[in-house]
Protein backbone atom coordinates (compact mmCIF):
# COMPACT_ATOMS: atom_id res chain seq x y z
CA UNK A 1 0.00 0.00 0.00
CA UNK A 2 1.13 3.82 -0.49
CA UNK A 3 2.69 4.91 2.19
CA UNK A 4 0.88 8.43 1.09
CA UNK A 5 -2.61 7.26 1.01
CA UNK A 6 -1.85 5.49 4.57
CA UNK A 7 -0.95 9.21 6.09
CA UNK A 8 -3.91 10.76 3.84
CA UNK A 9 -6.52 8.11 5.71
CA UNK A 10 -4.87 8.33 9.29
CA UNK A 11 -5.22 12.34 8.64
CA UNK A 12 -8.58 11.85 7.62
CA UNK A 13 -9.89 9.56 10.53
CA UNK A 14 -7.53 12.10 13.01
CA UNK A 15 -10.07 14.40 11.56
CA UNK A 16 -12.68 12.77 12.31
CA UNK A 17 -12.26 11.89 15.74
CA UNK A 18 -10.98 15.54 16.73
CA UNK A 19 -14.55 16.71 15.16
CA UNK A 20 -16.21 14.11 17.15
CA UNK A 21 -14.40 15.58 20.18
CA UNK A 22 -14.99 18.56 19.64
CA UNK A 23 -18.93 17.87 18.99
CA UNK A 24 -19.08 16.27 23.04
CA UNK A 25 -17.99 19.02 24.04
CA UNK A 26 -20.63 21.25 22.46
CA UNK A 27 -23.24 18.52 23.71
CA UNK A 28 -22.24 19.18 27.74
CA UNK A 29 -22.40 22.80 27.49
CA UNK A 30 -24.99 23.85 30.06
CA UNK A 31 -26.06 27.14 30.64
CA UNK A 32 -24.25 28.91 33.98
CA UNK A 33 -26.52 29.49 36.62
CA UNK A 34 -26.21 32.85 38.67
CA UNK A 35 -25.91 32.89 42.53
CA UNK A 36 -29.46 32.64 44.47
CA UNK A 37 -30.43 32.93 47.85
CA UNK A 38 -31.56 30.52 49.90
CA UNK A 39 -34.35 32.50 51.07
CA UNK A 40 -36.54 35.43 49.98
CA UNK A 41 -35.92 39.13 51.64
CA UNK A 42 -39.08 39.60 53.00
CA UNK A 43 -40.81 36.57 53.14
CA UNK A 44 -41.02 36.82 57.10
CA UNK A 45 -43.52 39.33 56.73
CA UNK A 46 -45.75 37.31 54.20
CA UNK A 47 -48.31 34.26 55.64
CA UNK A 48 -47.38 31.13 54.26
CA UNK A 49 -49.46 27.61 53.49
CA UNK A 50 -49.28 24.25 52.28
CA UNK A 51 -48.52 24.48 48.52
CA UNK A 52 -51.75 24.47 46.28
CA UNK A 53 -51.71 22.98 43.05
CA UNK A 54 -55.08 25.61 41.68
CA UNK A 55 -54.18 28.43 43.91
CA UNK A 56 -57.24 30.32 43.49
CA UNK A 57 -58.71 27.44 45.41
CA UNK A 58 -57.03 29.47 48.56
CA UNK A 59 -59.28 32.10 47.52
CA UNK A 60 -62.39 30.52 49.26
CA UNK A 61 -64.88 31.68 45.99
CA UNK A 62 -66.59 28.74 44.31
CA UNK A 63 -67.68 31.19 41.47
CA UNK A 64 -63.84 32.15 41.12
CA UNK A 65 -63.40 28.27 40.63
CA UNK A 66 -66.02 27.73 37.90
CA UNK A 67 -64.86 30.70 35.87
CA UNK A 68 -61.07 29.15 36.19
CA UNK A 69 -62.37 26.11 35.10
CA UNK A 70 -64.37 27.57 32.10
CA UNK A 71 -61.35 29.68 31.28
CA UNK A 72 -59.03 26.92 31.14
CA UNK A 73 -61.29 24.68 28.92
CA UNK A 74 -62.42 27.13 26.57
CA UNK A 75 -59.95 30.33 26.73
CA UNK A 76 -58.53 30.44 22.76
CA UNK A 77 -54.99 32.17 23.59
CA UNK A 78 -54.56 28.76 25.35
CA UNK A 79 -56.33 26.30 22.79
CA UNK A 80 -53.31 28.25 20.54
CA UNK A 81 -50.77 27.33 22.48
CA UNK A 82 -51.87 24.09 22.68
CA UNK A 83 -51.59 23.26 18.81
CA UNK A 84 -47.81 25.17 19.38
CA UNK A 85 -47.35 22.32 21.40
CA UNK A 86 -48.54 19.99 18.97
CA UNK A 87 -46.66 21.31 16.34
CA UNK A 88 -43.54 21.49 18.19
CA UNK A 89 -44.09 17.17 18.83
CA UNK A 90 -44.32 16.59 15.10
CA UNK A 91 -41.15 18.74 14.49
CA UNK A 92 -39.42 16.13 17.09
CA UNK A 93 -41.19 13.19 14.64
CA UNK A 94 -39.20 14.94 12.11
CA UNK A 95 -35.77 15.39 13.42
CA UNK A 96 -36.09 11.58 14.41
CA UNK A 97 -36.40 10.28 11.32
CA UNK A 98 -33.68 12.51 9.56
CA UNK A 99 -31.49 9.58 11.65
CA UNK A 100 -32.97 6.55 9.56
CA UNK A 101 -32.64 5.10 6.52
CA UNK A 102 -35.02 6.79 3.70
CA UNK A 103 -37.00 4.31 1.70
CA UNK A 104 -39.17 5.14 -1.87
CA UNK A 105 -40.76 3.01 -3.96
CA UNK A 106 -41.43 4.01 -7.91
CA UNK A 107 -42.98 2.92 -10.79
CA UNK A 108 -42.63 4.26 -14.46
CA UNK A 109 -43.67 3.07 -17.90
CA UNK A 110 -43.09 5.28 -20.87
CA UNK A 111 -42.63 5.62 -24.50
CA UNK A 112 -40.09 6.64 -26.09
CA UNK A 113 -38.62 7.21 -29.70
CA UNK A 114 -34.80 7.61 -30.16
CA UNK A 115 -33.45 9.99 -32.51
CA UNK A 116 -31.87 8.77 -35.85
CA UNK A 117 -29.13 11.59 -35.43
CA UNK A 118 -28.58 10.60 -31.64
CA UNK A 119 -25.72 9.02 -30.30
CA UNK A 120 -26.37 5.37 -30.56
CA UNK A 121 -28.20 5.44 -34.23
CA UNK A 122 -26.55 7.53 -36.16
CA UNK A 123 -23.40 5.92 -35.05
CA UNK A 124 -24.90 2.63 -36.69
CA UNK A 125 -24.40 0.69 -33.20
CA UNK A 126 -27.99 0.74 -32.65
CA UNK A 127 -29.15 -1.21 -35.47
CA UNK A 128 -30.07 -3.94 -33.12
CA UNK A 129 -32.44 -1.36 -31.13
CA UNK A 130 -35.86 -0.65 -31.92
CA UNK A 131 -35.93 3.19 -32.55
CA UNK A 132 -39.04 3.06 -30.72
CA UNK A 133 -39.60 0.99 -27.70
CA UNK A 134 -41.97 1.10 -23.99
CA UNK A 135 -39.68 1.19 -20.96
CA UNK A 136 -41.02 -0.27 -17.79
CA UNK A 137 -40.03 0.07 -14.39
CA UNK A 138 -40.16 -0.71 -11.07
CA UNK A 139 -37.95 -0.38 -7.88
CA UNK A 140 -37.32 0.85 -4.58
CA UNK A 141 -34.50 3.36 -3.59
CA UNK A 142 -32.64 4.18 -0.35
CA UNK A 143 -30.69 6.38 1.09
CA UNK A 144 -28.79 6.92 4.58
CA UNK A 145 -26.58 9.46 5.79
CA UNK A 146 -24.45 8.79 8.38
CA UNK A 147 -24.43 11.18 11.58
CA UNK A 148 -20.83 10.91 12.09
CA UNK A 149 -20.33 14.37 13.51
CA UNK A 150 -23.50 14.83 15.69
CA UNK A 151 -25.90 16.66 12.93
CA UNK A 152 -29.02 14.85 13.05
CA UNK A 153 -28.18 14.47 17.08
CA UNK A 154 -28.53 18.32 17.31
CA UNK A 155 -31.49 18.63 15.21
CA UNK A 156 -33.62 16.00 17.61
CA UNK A 157 -31.99 18.32 20.75
CA UNK A 158 -32.88 21.25 18.99
CA UNK A 159 -36.21 19.80 18.39
CA UNK A 160 -37.23 18.77 21.78
CA UNK A 161 -35.79 21.81 23.17
CA UNK A 162 -38.52 23.54 20.76
CA UNK A 163 -40.87 21.44 22.49
CA UNK A 164 -40.43 22.33 25.68
CA UNK A 165 -40.00 26.00 24.79
CA UNK A 166 -44.09 25.62 23.57
CA UNK A 167 -44.41 23.49 26.80
CA UNK A 168 -43.64 26.76 28.86
CA UNK A 169 -45.15 29.12 25.96
CA UNK A 170 -48.06 27.61 26.94
CA UNK A 171 -47.34 27.46 30.74
CA UNK A 172 -47.27 31.21 30.75
CA UNK A 173 -50.43 31.66 28.88
CA UNK A 174 -52.14 29.55 31.67
CA UNK A 175 -50.67 31.70 34.27
CA UNK A 176 -51.67 34.81 32.74
CA UNK A 177 -54.77 33.64 32.17
CA UNK A 178 -55.80 32.35 35.72
CA UNK A 179 -54.10 35.84 37.15
CA UNK A 180 -56.32 37.94 34.52
CA UNK A 181 -59.59 36.11 35.35
CA UNK A 182 -58.78 36.54 38.99
CA UNK A 183 -57.91 40.22 38.33
CA UNK A 184 -61.23 40.58 36.57
CA UNK A 185 -63.32 38.64 39.05
CA UNK A 186 -61.91 40.21 42.14
CA UNK A 187 -61.82 44.14 40.04
CA UNK A 188 -65.87 43.31 39.31
CA UNK A 189 -66.42 42.39 43.10
CA UNK A 190 -64.64 45.43 44.40
CA UNK A 191 -67.17 47.14 41.86
CA UNK A 192 -70.32 45.99 42.56
CA UNK A 193 -69.62 46.65 46.29
CA UNK A 194 -68.66 50.17 45.79
CA UNK A 195 -71.75 50.84 43.24
CA UNK A 196 -73.97 49.91 46.10
CA UNK A 197 -72.48 51.84 48.55
CA UNK A 198 -72.21 54.80 45.46
CA UNK A 199 -75.75 54.50 45.04
CA UNK A 200 -76.67 54.91 49.47
CA UNK A 201 -74.77 57.81 49.16
CA UNK A 202 -76.16 59.88 46.34
CA UNK A 203 -79.65 59.10 48.00
CA UNK A 204 -78.10 60.62 51.52
CA UNK A 205 -76.82 63.15 49.15
CA UNK A 206 -80.46 64.05 47.67
CA UNK A 207 -82.05 64.07 50.89
CA UNK A 208 -79.22 66.27 52.27
CA UNK A 209 -79.78 68.57 49.58
CA UNK A 210 -83.68 68.97 49.87
CA UNK A 211 -83.00 69.33 53.86
CA UNK A 212 -80.37 72.13 52.89
CA UNK A 213 -82.89 74.31 50.79
CA UNK A 214 -85.32 74.03 53.04
CA UNK A 215 -83.16 75.52 55.46
CA UNK A 216 -82.25 78.10 52.82
CA UNK A 217 -86.09 79.42 52.16
CA UNK A 218 -86.36 79.07 55.82
CA UNK A 219 -83.08 81.51 56.42
CA UNK A 220 -81.51 79.17 58.05
CA UNK A 221 -78.33 78.50 56.08
CA UNK A 222 -76.70 80.47 53.09
CA UNK A 223 -77.15 79.62 49.80
CA UNK A 224 -73.21 78.33 49.80
CA UNK A 225 -74.49 75.13 51.67
CA UNK A 226 -77.46 74.95 49.01
CA UNK A 227 -74.48 74.99 46.48
CA UNK A 228 -72.04 72.76 48.47
CA UNK A 229 -74.87 70.36 48.33
CA UNK A 230 -75.53 70.74 45.08
CA UNK A 231 -71.89 69.77 44.17
CA UNK A 232 -71.85 66.72 46.66
CA UNK A 233 -74.95 65.65 44.52
CA UNK A 234 -73.24 65.83 41.40
CA UNK A 235 -70.40 64.08 42.34
CA UNK A 236 -72.25 60.86 43.58
CA UNK A 237 -74.07 60.80 40.18
CA UNK A 238 -70.78 60.61 38.57
CA UNK A 239 -69.39 58.57 40.87
CA UNK A 240 -72.42 55.76 40.33
CA UNK A 241 -72.28 56.33 36.67
CA UNK A 242 -68.43 55.45 36.94
CA UNK A 243 -68.66 52.39 39.08
CA UNK A 244 -71.27 50.88 36.81
CA UNK A 245 -69.42 51.31 34.21
CA UNK A 246 -66.76 49.66 35.45
CA UNK A 247 -68.50 46.71 36.36
CA UNK A 248 -70.20 46.02 32.79
CA UNK A 249 -66.75 46.26 31.26
CA UNK A 250 -65.62 43.49 33.76
CA UNK A 251 -68.29 41.33 32.62
CA UNK A 252 -67.35 42.05 28.85
CA UNK A 253 -63.95 41.19 29.30
CA UNK A 254 -64.84 38.44 31.53
CA UNK A 255 -66.20 36.83 28.23
CA UNK A 256 -63.31 37.40 26.42
CA UNK A 257 -61.05 35.36 29.08
CA UNK A 258 -63.43 32.16 28.75
CA UNK A 259 -63.41 32.23 25.67
CA UNK A 260 -67.07 33.42 24.34
CA UNK A 261 -66.57 36.41 24.11
CA UNK A 262 -69.95 37.08 25.00
CA UNK A 263 -71.72 39.16 28.10
CA UNK A 264 -70.94 36.74 31.69
CA UNK A 265 -73.11 37.70 34.46
CA UNK A 266 -70.90 37.99 37.91
CA UNK A 267 -72.39 37.70 41.28
CA UNK A 268 -71.90 41.11 43.39
CA UNK A 269 -70.86 39.59 46.68
CA UNK A 270 -67.99 37.15 47.24
CA UNK A 271 -65.94 35.73 50.55
CA UNK A 272 -62.96 37.14 49.41
CA UNK A 273 -64.43 40.93 49.93
CA UNK A 274 -67.19 39.79 52.73
CA UNK A 275 -67.72 41.84 55.79
CA UNK A 276 -66.39 38.82 57.61
CA UNK A 277 -62.55 39.50 56.16
CA UNK A 278 -61.60 41.16 59.17
CA UNK A 279 -57.57 40.95 58.49
CA UNK A 280 -55.60 40.26 55.45
CA UNK A 281 -53.31 37.70 57.86
CA UNK A 282 -56.88 35.81 58.33
CA UNK A 283 -56.92 35.02 54.66
CA UNK A 284 -54.37 35.83 52.82
CA UNK A 285 -51.76 33.63 52.63
CA UNK A 286 -49.42 32.18 50.03
CA UNK A 287 -46.93 29.21 49.78
CA UNK A 288 -43.43 30.84 48.73
CA UNK A 289 -41.16 27.87 48.24
CA UNK A 290 -37.47 28.90 47.73
CA UNK A 291 -35.99 31.01 44.99
CA UNK A 292 -34.23 27.76 43.36
CA UNK A 293 -37.89 26.31 43.37
CA UNK A 294 -38.08 29.74 40.55
CA UNK A 295 -36.43 27.82 38.31
CA UNK A 296 -38.66 25.07 38.09
CA UNK A 297 -42.28 27.11 38.56
CA UNK A 298 -41.65 30.21 35.95
CA UNK A 299 -42.29 29.56 32.77
CA UNK A 300 -40.09 32.83 31.27
CA UNK A 301 -37.36 30.81 33.07
CA UNK A 302 -38.32 27.57 31.02
CA UNK A 303 -38.96 29.05 28.17
CA UNK A 304 -35.02 30.88 28.60
CA UNK A 305 -33.63 27.66 29.32
CA UNK A 306 -35.46 25.58 26.32
CA UNK A 307 -33.94 28.85 24.07
CA UNK A 308 -30.54 28.28 25.36
CA UNK A 309 -30.96 24.50 24.37
CA UNK A 310 -31.83 25.47 20.87
CA UNK A 311 -28.76 27.77 20.36
CA UNK A 312 -26.49 25.21 21.54
CA UNK A 313 -27.95 22.82 19.05
CA UNK A 314 -27.88 24.80 16.24
CA UNK A 315 -24.29 25.77 17.38
CA UNK A 316 -23.61 22.00 16.86
CA UNK A 317 -25.46 21.71 13.83
CA UNK A 318 -22.98 24.14 12.50
CA UNK A 319 -20.02 22.68 13.70
CA UNK A 320 -20.88 19.28 11.85
CA UNK A 321 -21.44 21.05 8.68
CA UNK A 322 -17.95 22.07 8.50
CA UNK A 323 -16.90 18.36 8.28
CA UNK A 324 -17.69 15.50 5.43
CA UNK A 325 -20.95 13.94 5.16
CA UNK A 326 -21.36 10.18 4.39
CA UNK A 327 -24.33 8.78 3.02
CA UNK A 328 -25.12 5.62 1.80
CA UNK A 329 -27.13 5.36 -1.93
CA UNK A 330 -28.99 2.07 -3.19
CA UNK A 331 -31.35 1.31 -5.59
CA UNK A 332 -32.85 -1.88 -6.96
CA UNK A 333 -35.87 -3.47 -8.71
CA UNK A 334 -36.55 -4.45 -12.39
CA UNK A 335 -36.56 -2.80 -15.85
CA UNK A 336 -37.81 -4.47 -18.86
CA UNK A 337 -38.75 -3.92 -22.70
CA UNK A 338 -41.66 -5.74 -22.45
CA UNK A 339 -44.47 -5.60 -19.66
CA UNK A 340 -44.88 -9.35 -19.29
CA UNK A 341 -41.22 -9.77 -18.47
CA UNK A 342 -40.87 -6.74 -16.22
CA UNK A 343 -40.83 -9.60 -13.13
CA UNK A 344 -38.71 -11.75 -14.49
CA UNK A 345 -35.07 -12.59 -12.89
CA UNK A 346 -33.33 -11.41 -16.04
CA UNK A 347 -35.24 -7.98 -15.46
CA UNK A 348 -33.48 -7.44 -12.38
CA UNK A 349 -31.20 -4.48 -11.46
CA UNK A 350 -29.55 -2.72 -8.68
CA UNK A 351 -26.79 -0.43 -7.48
CA UNK A 352 -24.93 0.86 -4.46
CA UNK A 353 -22.71 4.00 -4.02
CA UNK A 354 -21.36 5.04 -0.81
CA UNK A 355 -20.96 8.50 -1.46
CA UNK A 356 -19.19 11.71 0.48
CA UNK A 357 -19.44 14.85 0.10
CA UNK A 358 -16.42 17.58 1.57
CA UNK A 359 -16.59 21.03 1.90
CA UNK A 360 -13.47 22.63 0.34
CA UNK A 361 -14.18 26.33 -0.42
CA UNK A 362 -17.09 28.41 0.62
CA UNK A 363 -15.62 31.87 1.14
CA UNK A 364 -15.89 31.19 5.04
CA UNK A 365 -19.00 30.92 5.53
CA UNK A 366 -19.37 28.05 7.52
CA UNK A 367 -16.94 29.44 10.03
CA UNK A 368 -18.46 32.54 10.29
CA UNK A 369 -22.07 30.62 10.96
CA UNK A 370 -20.08 29.23 13.38
CA UNK A 371 -19.33 32.44 15.11
CA UNK A 372 -22.60 33.60 14.67
CA UNK A 373 -24.63 30.52 16.92
CA UNK A 374 -21.16 31.26 19.39
CA UNK A 375 -22.91 34.90 19.58
CA UNK A 376 -26.25 33.36 19.95
CA UNK A 377 -25.53 30.56 22.31
CA UNK A 378 -23.81 33.63 24.81
CA UNK A 379 -27.09 36.10 24.06
CA UNK A 380 -29.29 32.96 25.38
CA UNK A 381 -27.30 32.40 28.30
CA UNK A 382 -27.49 36.33 29.50
CA UNK A 383 -31.28 35.99 28.71
CA UNK A 384 -31.65 33.01 30.98
CA UNK A 385 -29.97 34.71 33.46
CA UNK A 386 -31.85 37.85 33.35
CA UNK A 387 -34.65 35.72 33.28
CA UNK A 388 -33.52 34.25 36.93
CA UNK A 389 -32.52 37.67 38.63
CA UNK A 390 -35.81 39.24 36.95
CA UNK A 391 -38.36 37.00 38.69
CA UNK A 392 -36.29 36.99 41.85
CA UNK A 393 -37.00 40.83 41.74
CA UNK A 394 -40.60 40.48 40.93
CA UNK A 395 -41.21 38.23 43.61
CA UNK A 396 -39.26 40.18 46.14
CA UNK A 397 -41.44 43.71 44.99
CA UNK A 398 -44.86 41.57 44.72
CA UNK A 399 -44.21 40.75 48.41
CA UNK A 400 -43.25 43.98 49.49
CA UNK A 401 -46.38 45.29 47.69
CA UNK A 402 -48.51 42.31 49.06
CA UNK A 403 -47.43 43.45 52.90
CA UNK A 404 -48.04 46.64 52.47
CA UNK A 405 -51.54 46.23 50.85
CA UNK A 406 -52.58 44.28 53.50
CA UNK A 407 -51.19 46.77 56.04
CA UNK A 408 -53.32 49.09 54.33
CA UNK A 409 -56.40 46.32 54.02
CA UNK A 410 -55.85 46.34 57.85
CA UNK A 411 -56.05 49.73 58.37
CA UNK A 412 -59.08 50.76 56.36
CA UNK A 413 -61.00 47.59 58.01
CA UNK A 414 -60.40 49.54 61.71
CA UNK A 415 -61.10 52.93 60.30
CA UNK A 416 -64.52 51.60 58.69
CA UNK A 417 -65.04 49.69 62.20
CA UNK A 418 -64.38 53.22 64.03
CA UNK A 419 -67.07 54.71 61.54
CA UNK A 420 -69.54 52.38 61.88
CA UNK A 421 -69.20 53.33 65.94
CA UNK A 422 -69.81 56.79 65.35
CA UNK A 423 -72.76 56.28 62.72
CA UNK A 424 -74.52 54.22 65.50
CA UNK A 425 -73.42 56.98 68.44
CA UNK A 426 -74.74 59.62 66.02
CA UNK A 427 -78.11 57.68 65.19
CA UNK A 428 -78.52 57.35 68.84
CA UNK A 429 -78.10 60.87 69.47
CA UNK A 430 -80.84 61.51 66.65
CA UNK A 431 -82.91 59.25 67.76
CA UNK A 432 -83.06 61.41 70.76
CA UNK A 433 -83.44 64.87 69.67
CA UNK A 434 -79.68 65.48 70.26
CA UNK A 435 -78.58 66.08 66.67
CA UNK A 436 -79.98 67.31 63.47
CA UNK A 437 -81.13 65.53 60.55
CA UNK A 438 -78.17 67.22 58.76
CA UNK A 439 -75.52 65.72 60.93
CA UNK A 440 -76.89 62.35 60.70
CA UNK A 441 -76.98 62.35 57.00
CA UNK A 442 -73.37 63.62 57.18
CA UNK A 443 -71.88 60.34 59.89
CA UNK A 444 -74.11 57.93 57.25
CA UNK A 445 -72.03 59.55 54.15
CA UNK A 446 -68.77 59.61 55.95
CA UNK A 447 -69.26 55.35 56.84
CA UNK A 448 -70.48 54.90 53.09
CA UNK A 449 -67.09 56.36 52.42
CA UNK A 450 -65.35 54.61 54.77
CA UNK A 451 -66.87 51.57 53.20
CA UNK A 452 -65.59 52.26 50.09
CA UNK A 453 -62.18 52.72 51.02
CA UNK A 454 -62.42 49.22 53.07
CA UNK A 455 -63.57 47.83 49.80
CA UNK A 456 -60.82 49.52 47.65
CA UNK A 457 -57.89 48.21 49.89
CA UNK A 458 -59.33 44.57 50.55
CA UNK A 459 -59.06 44.64 46.63
CA UNK A 460 -55.60 46.14 45.99
CA UNK A 461 -54.66 43.48 48.61
CA UNK A 462 -56.45 40.75 46.63
CA UNK A 463 -54.82 42.08 44.00
CA UNK A 464 -51.54 41.88 45.29
CA UNK A 465 -51.91 38.19 46.21
CA UNK A 466 -52.55 37.67 42.61
CA UNK A 467 -49.08 39.19 41.26
CA UNK A 468 -47.47 37.64 43.85
CA UNK A 469 -48.89 33.89 42.75
CA UNK A 470 -48.11 34.95 39.29
CA UNK A 471 -44.22 36.41 40.71
CA UNK A 472 -43.56 32.81 41.65
CA UNK A 473 -44.85 31.12 38.63
CA UNK A 474 -48.70 30.55 40.17
CA UNK A 475 -49.33 26.69 40.10
CA UNK A 476 -46.93 23.63 39.07
CA UNK A 477 -49.34 22.38 35.88
CA UNK A 478 -48.75 18.97 35.11
CA UNK A 479 -46.87 18.61 32.35
CA UNK A 480 -48.60 18.65 28.58
CA UNK A 481 -47.25 15.73 26.12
Amino acid sequence: MNPMTVQNRTGVLLACVTAALLQGCVHNLSVSQPTLPADYRNAAATQMETAHDEWWDTLGDPELSKLMSRGLRENLDLEAAGARIAAARARMGIADSRSLPQLDASARSSREKMSENGLLLSSGGGAAFPDTYTLTTSGLDASWELDLFGAHAAERRKAAAGHREAMADRAAVRLSLTAEIARVYVEHIAYAQQLTSAREVLELSEQSLQLAEQQYDNGAVPAADVTSAELALEHARESVASLRAETEARRHAMGVLVGTGEYVVLPEQSPMLGAELQTAKAQISVDMGLPSDLLRRRPDIRQAEAQFETAVADRSIAVADQYPRFSILASGGFESLERGSLFESASRFWALAPQVSVPLFDGGRRKSVVKEREAQVSAATATYRGAVVTALADVEQAMIRHNGATNAMDSRVAALERASELLAHEQARFDQGDSAKPQLLAAQREYENHRQAAVEAKKQALLSLVTLYKALGGDTEPAVS
